[in-house]
């Protein structure tokens, strides 16, 4: 069974924020790997005081202890 909820370049749309500079501003970033996109993290001013932080990775890297 295939993971697409994981899967980046699933979700064309969210591939092109992540990749385009002025798309994704100062609060959306790739994590890359050897020119690969391995995860991603966004923080956003959610509310005054409150700050929303996503957090992003390959299934395939996590609990591995490969210390990216």
């Amino acid at each position: 069974m295939e993971n697409i909820f994981y899967d980046i370049k699933a979700d064309e749309e969210d591939l092109v924020d992540i990749l385009d500079p002025e798309t994704r501003g100062n609060c959306l970033f790739a994590v890359l790997k050897e020119e690969e996109i391995i995860g991603f993290f966004s923080v956003s001013n959610a509310a005054a005081n409150f700050y929303d932080v996503d957090l992003g990775m390959i299934p395939d890297l996590t609990g591995d202890d490969s210390s990216i």
